[in-house]
């Protein structure tokens, strides 16, 4: 078939690959919610040592826990992904397929700062009675899937993970759930699907671009903004193309290092 027929178009990478019908771009987790349980923990530490109290996680859950209690399956969301496995691995889960439900009980958890019922800037401080907002702390993959195995121990009652798996974000919480450090209960297994150990620099330079962008929009407003205004009409950002070079040189030179400020070197010099 010709190439105007296939209709081929050229990738960042710049390969040549098929088009992507509208329907293939479609948003896989459709309409998003916060439904499920809730599991609070009172004195959460994160790993800045800043405490959230009454600490919320949201849950779902699939099956039933065995009597020996180490039956479950945990499922994480990759970054805009919520509790419910449902709504976006659906055609994975049930009786007899790769989440069987039949004989595990498959937990999905919402991390830390989504939006999705898990505390986050949305929700109130019990200190100020106000919304988090701005003033809300940084968080950490090891973070999340740290309280995640508290809500498995204790909201569940699990004694031990037979799997943790995820996609992308997802991906990087399931390697998380096989360090004994971060885990309060054993994985027996896990499954990383399109993740890394660590972030190298190109995809911290990009991720600080896009984070720059956000914090360009004047609805952003320092983190303080509304449902009504909130930061949806973001600058585009035009450097990344000359960023290569530079980016290279991160790599080799200590790109995850910090600063005083707290910022990772490379972040500091994109500012500068």
């Amino acid at each position: 078939m010709a190439m105007s027929q296939q209709r081929r178009v050229r990738g960042i990478t710049g390969h040549l690959c098929p088009a992507k019908a509208a329907d293939d771009m479609a948003d896989e987790y459709g309409d998003m919610d916060n439904s499920g349980e809730t599991h609070i923990i009172p004195e959460f530490v994160l790993e800045n040592g800043k405490v959230l109290k009454n600490c919320e996680i949201r849950y779902k859950t699939y099956g039933e826990l065995n009597a020996a209690k180490n039956n479950v399956v945990v499922v994480s969301h990759a970054l805009t992904g919520n509790a419910d496995l449902a709504s976006w691995w659906g055609d994975l889960l049930g009786p007899g397929k790769a989440f069987d439900t039949s004989k595990y009980l498959v937990v999905c958890a919402n991390v830390i700062g989504s939006p999705y019922g898990s505390t986050s800037a949305l929700s109130v401080n019990p200190e100020t009675s106000k919304l988090w907002g701005g003033d809300f702390p940084s968080v950490t993959i090891r973070d999340s899937v740290r309280a995640h195995s508290l809500m498995v121990r204790d909201g569940i009652k699990a004694k031990e993970v037979a799997c943790a798996i995820g996609g992308s974000m997802g991906g990087m919480q399931a390697l998380e759930w096989l360090f004994g450090d971060v885990s309060v209960v054993p994985v027996r297994h896990a499954v990383c699907i399109a993740a890394g150990g660590r972030h190298h620099a190109w995809q911290i330079g990009i991720s600080e671009c896009q984070r720059q962008a956000i914090y360009a929009d004047p609805n952003w407003n320092g983190g303080y903004y509304s449902k009504a205004t909130h930061p949806d009409k973001v600058f585009l950002i035009c450097c990344l193309p000359i960023l290569h070079p530079a980016l290279t040189f991160f790599h080799d030179t200590g790109s995850r290092c910090r600063t005083d400020d707290g910022y990772g070197l490379l972040q500091d010099t994109l500012l500068l």
